[in-house]
């Protein structure tokens, strides 16, 4: 990775500064937090978010506190998936804010021998990111949604809103995201869910002896009138005619 400038910046919570850049520009949030607004799209970022912006991007940042940025700009990089943002967390022992610590001394240095040093770092912190921008992507925030709902569907009181929550993206945003990986928005896969586990329980129902509304109650829904509604759009069958022609 070549480094173009590297350095970092306080920014104030009142700086409101649209701007662009033709290259990459990588961003480590050292302190603070806020939302980056690229494209009508809202990226949420905390401090350790590392904040990866494609070429041509036109954003600004609304701040809910001081922030400290260290920013690297650089013309060899990545093709960004999808032409968006991309943002991850830093790992545990903060392993790329730790390098760009190094070579941000190194990059300021007066001593000679820095200018030799620098493209051997630089590029091993390119690695580094792209490594940990695939296993983010590999493992990604639908991804985790989905685990996220597939563990706490049964809990009735557990919400789209829940499992959203610790993802970096708007809500909007993040409906088409699931949508376009999961062919269907988050809503209708936390009810798919609670139909089939409803569904099964109901095939079972005999030897479990089990009523229909404790089912209904351990498979996610605390409204039984909307549980029987749901169920019959899906199966054609009330719950009770499914229960039957199981036996």
């Amino acid at each position: 990775m070549k480094i173009d400038y590297i350095g970092r910046k306080y920014i104030k919570t009142d700086s409101l500064y649209v701007h662009s850049h033709d290259i990459w520009e990588i961003v480590i949030i050292n302190e603070g937090s806020g939302t980056l607004i690229t494209d009508e799209t809202k990226y949420f970022f905390k401090k350790d978010s590392i904040v990866c912006i494609p070429p041509k991007a036109v954003r600004y940042n609304t701040l809910r506190t001081d922030n400290i940025h260290s920013v690297i700009l650089t013309s060899d990089f990545i093709n960004p998936p999808r032409n968006e943002v991309i943002i991850f967390d830093d790992d545990s022992t903060k392993t790329i804010q730790n390098l760009f610590n190094i070579i941000m001394a190194q990059y300021y240095s007066s001593e000679p021998a820095s200018n030799e040093t620098i493209p051997h770092l630089a590029n091993a912190l390119g690695m580094i990111i792209k490594d940990m921008i695939h296993a983010d992507y590999k493992f990604s925030d639908v991804e985790k949604v989905k685990n996220a709902i597939i563990t706490n569907f049964a809990n009735p009181d557990y919400t789209i809103g829940d499992a959203m929550k610790n993802t970096n993206y708007s809500e909007a945003h993040f409906r088409k995201l699931f949508q376009e990986e999961m062919g269907m928005p988050p809503v209708k896969y936390l009810l798919e869910l609670r139909l089939s586990s409803a569904a099964m329980q109901l095939k079972n129902r005999i030897s479990s002896e089990l009523s229909i509304a404790t089912i209904a109650m351990e498979s996610g829904f605390n409204d039984q009138g909307y549980f029987a509604r749901k169920f019959k759009a899906k199966y054609g069958l009330t719950p009770r005619e499914y229960c039957t022609k199981a036996k």
